[in-house]
């Protein structure tokens, strides 16, 4: 499905935790009066485990298998919704050909001090690499960040612009 109107697309949220896809998404959703969805939310949803209890009781594998699920079961619903993507949803190869193919993809980043700001006191967020969480944010990045902008069709700074803009220059974006 190649979609030529981008204001009929889902607009999927991509970027490392701590970016601000949560609070711009349920907000791009209030004003496109449109569904959010966050793909870690429907994880715990589906699982009854929080994020946490699943990388330490079934492991980071089966965290990605059931992150795929919940992303195709997503992509696949016929009303255009907002969907936040896990910070890395992107590492799966059928993730990344769906979101190419059912959404206009837009890139929330901020800088690696800022992400740390954001979710340094976090419980919710597992650790991601057996590194302090300042090494882990920039290795993490490192591996990401080209798969991050392979896909996005708009790059928001959060640094820059609070989440109403952000919401504006999506709008401005798919219209």
């Amino acid at each position: 499905m190649l979609s030529i109107n981008r204001a009929e697309d889902h607009i999927i949220l991509i970027g490392y935790r701590g970016v601000g896809k949560t609070t711009i998404g349920e907000l791009l959703g209030s004003r496109l009066q449109r569904s959010f969805h966050d793909s870690d939310t429907e994880i715990v949803n589906d699982t009854g485990l929080t994020i946490p209890e699943i990388f330490k009781e079934k492991g980071e594998n089966y965290f990605r298998q059931i992150e795929q699920q919940v992303i195709q079961r997503l992509c696949l619903m016929s009303d255009p919704i907002i969907l936040a993507t896990g910070g890395g949803a992107v590492l799966s190869s059928v993730n990344r050909e769906l979101i190419k193919e059912y959404g206009t993809i837009v890139l929330l980043t901020a800088s690696e001090d800022t992400i740390y700001q954001r979710i340094h006191e976090d419980p919710n967020r597992p650790a991601l690499t057996s590194h302090d969480l300042k090494r882990e944010i920039r290795e993490v990045l490192k591996v990401r960040n080209p798969l991050y902008q392979s896909l996005q069709d708009l790059t928001i700074d959060t640094e820059s612009h609070s989440p109403d803009d952000a919401v504006t220059r999506i709008l401005e974006y798919i219209h």
